[in-house]
């Protein structure tokens, strides 16, 4: 992964990405890195660091979540376990839902009047 190639697509979240790559601890998976040891992530204290609000690093996480940046796992006693993305690891494009006019069933219809 290029960074600098995803910029656009992560926008002002790139400061909680940095938040948690400059937190996480290499463990020899060559994908993702652990941010903090297992420990609880709260997006409170996040927000306490960046000096923006809960609502924005909220925001921000599901932002990089969906780009698959991160990954998160509910912690028991509130917060997340997240993993960052290496830098050089690839981003797998997943497929899109949509289906090309070709790859759609033949499907019958009936007019009602």
């Amino acid at each position: 992964m290029k960074l600098l190639n995803h910029v656009r697509t992560i926008g002002p979240a790139i400061w909680l990405f940095l938040l948690y790559q400059v937190n996480a601890e290499l463990c020899g998976d060559l994908t993702w890195a652990m941010v903090v040891k297992e420990n609880a992530v709260a997006d409170a204290e996040a927000a306490r660091l960046l000096k923006v609000s809960v609502h924005t690093v909220t925001r921000w996480r599901r932002r990089l979540e969906k780009v698959s940046m991160i990954k998160t796992e509910t912690f028991r006693r509130g917060g997340f376990k997240i993993w960052v993305r290496h830098s050089d690891a690839p981003i797998i494009q997943l497929p899109s839902r949509e289906l090309d006019s070709d790859q759609w069933p033949e499907m019958r219809t009936t007019v009602v009047q």
